[in-house]
C-alpha cells in the first residue's frame, strides 16, 4: 500500500546463525511508531541471505512481512522509512537518505568476542544505538530529526565522502 510507510528490519548475521537475538517486538514498535510519526506502517523483516532457511521460524505477526527471499536490499532501503539494522554495512547505504536508522545491539559485547570486530566504535557512529525492546520504544519516542541530521553531517564531514549527486556526470 503505497499510503503506508514502511520500517525495515535487516540485521546480519551471527556465528552459529542463532535467531534468539532477532527479537523485536514488531506490535509495540509499530504502535510507537504509529503515535510517534503518524501513520500506518508496515515492518519489512529481511534478514542476512545466510538465514534464508530459517527465516520461517521467526514469529513476525500482523502488518509484519519476511521479505528475506527479496533479491535486492537497495530497494527496500530505498522504499523505507525507517532502518532498524545492527553490524550490517547497509547502515551506511541508509544513511544518505538521511532517514532514522536504530543499531538494534543486545549482543554488542558478545558479537565483538565471539563473531568480528567492528570498523567503528558504534558510539563513534551517528546512529541510534539500542540495546532492547524498551530501548528502543523510549528512542523513537524521543528521535529529534534536527540532532540526527547533524550528527550524519558531522560523521560524513569526519570520515570523508564523495557524494556530490554527479556520480553518473563524473564516470562519464
Amino acid at each position: 500500500d503505497k499510503n503506508k510507510k514502511i520500517i525495515l528490519y535487516a540485521p546480519t548475521f551471527r556465528k552459529g546463525n542463532n535467531l534468539d537475538v532477532y527479537d523485536i517486538d514488531y506490535s509495540r514498535i509499530l504502535d510507537v511508531l504509529k503515535d510517534k510519526f503518524g501513520g500506518e506502517w508496515v515492518f519489512l523483516v529481511k534478514l542476512h541471505p545466510h538465514l534464508i532457511s530459517k527465516s520461517k521460524e521467526l514469529v513476525y505477526g500482523e502488518n509484519v512481512l519476511d521479505v528475506t527471499s527479496y533479491g535486492d536490499i537497495q530497494d527496500l532501503l530505498n522504499i523505507s522509512d525507517i532502518l532498524i539494522s545492527d553490524y550490517s554495512s547497509l547502515i551506511f547505504d541508509f544513511a544518505l537518505t538521511e532517514r532514522p536508522c536504530y543499531l538494534y545491539v543486545p549482543d554488542l559485547d558478545e558479537y565483538i568476542s565471539n563473531d568480528r570486530n567492528l570498523y567503528f566504535n558504534s558510539k563513534e557512529l551517528p546512529f541510534i544505538d539500542v540495546y532492547s525492546n524498551d530501548d528502543l520504544v523510549n528512542k523513537i519516542i524521543d528521535f529529534n530529526e534536527d540532532k540526527y541530521k547533524k550528527d550524519l553531517k558531522q560523521f560524513s564531514s569526519k570520515v570523508g565522502s564523495f557524494e556530490d549527486g554527479n556520480a553518473s556526470y563524473n564516470v562519464a
